[in-house]
């Protein structure tokens, strides 16, 4: 199937209003006809494109991420999960503001290596725990 849309935005940095077009293309093993098209392309197909855009970066921005690693269910839902945590833990680390001064004190490596030290409970204290459980602490972005 072939979705082509054109409408008229008005551009905020200029004023002027620009006719724009875009065209989307979807593939399905299922027929199409007049009565569900309109449900196939916009609620279903773009739904599974909002789906992919997701995991865009981890895909294409150094992370190597493709659909097929392994012949196991188990295996590929263990690995896309530590996929989006190291991901997770790659974008906090990028934007906290902590977590950007430890990073450039430690470097990469040795950041990664404090997180898994920190995850393995190893250097956990109960002290520190109430101090910081009590405390005043807050997750700040850097912009």
């Amino acid at each position: 199937m072939i979705c082509e849309e054109t409408w008229k935005e008005k551009r905020r940095s200029t004023g002027k209003t620009e006719e724009m077009h875009t065209r989307y293309t979807w593939i399905s093993g299922r027929r199409v006809n007049k009565d569900n098209v309109f449900r196939r392309c916009t609620k279903m197909a773009r739904f599974r494109w909002k789906i992919e855009n997701n995991i865009l970066v981890e895909k294409h921005q150094g992370y190597e991420y493709e659909h097929c690693f392994s012949y196991s269910w188990n295996a590929m839902v263990g690995y896309h999960y530590l996929m989006k945590i190291g991901s997770f833990l790659n974008v906090i680390a990028a934007n906290s503001e902590i977590l950007a001064d430890k990073v450039q004190e430690l470097g990469i490596d040795g950041f990664l290596r404090f997180v898994r030290l920190a995850c393995s409970g190893s250097e956990l204290k109960a002290e520190r725990i109430k101090e910081v459980r009590e405390g005043n602490f807050y997750l700040r972005f850097v912009a």
